[in-house]
């Protein structure tokens, strides 16, 4: 199972299922380099480029479970697929819970491959979508 929740951690990282939040500043706020945004500004956070953003993740792109291996470095809030902080998603451990059992159980039925022809076109909602669905070969398990 640890490398199961590997898996899913990185998947989530690509795609996280809510790509973008957005907040209203109930104070000010300074950066480190000096720019400041007011009170009662409306601010968008765009997980899905933290996600992607070659500064926090080296090759991005690259699906690689190993960055979620015990003990691997990252910042506590490099990987926001439930948001972070005060606001975070209360479900998540049930969520990542689900996730386990639903792959584990999908993994003793099938054998499972992506369709190279049909690479799912991720198209950022209120929750990640794609525009031409998800396409998999399944191969069913004696």
């Amino acid at each position: 199972m640890p490398y199961t929740t590997m898996c899913i951690k990185e998947a989530l990282r690509l795609y996280p299922p809510v790509p973008t939040v957005g907040r209203e500043l109930s104070k000010p706020i300074t950066f480190p380099d000096g720019r400041s945004l007011p009170r009662g500004v409306h601010v968008s956070l765009s997980f899905y480029a933290l996600h992607h953003n070659p500064k926090v993740w080296p090759n991005p792109e690259v699906f690689d479970p190993s960055r979620f291996a015990p003990g691997s470095d990252s910042h506590s809030h490099a990987f926001l697929p439930f948001s972070g902080g005060s606001r975070n998603c209360i479900g998540k451990h049930f969520a990542m819970k689900e996730l386990k059992v639903a792959v584990a159980l999908t993994l003793l039925r099938f054998e499972l491959a992506a369709d190279p022809l049909q690479a799912p076109i991720p198209v950022p909602k209120i929750v990640l979508d794609s525009k031409n669905g998800i396409h998999l070969k399944l191969r069913k398990l004696l």
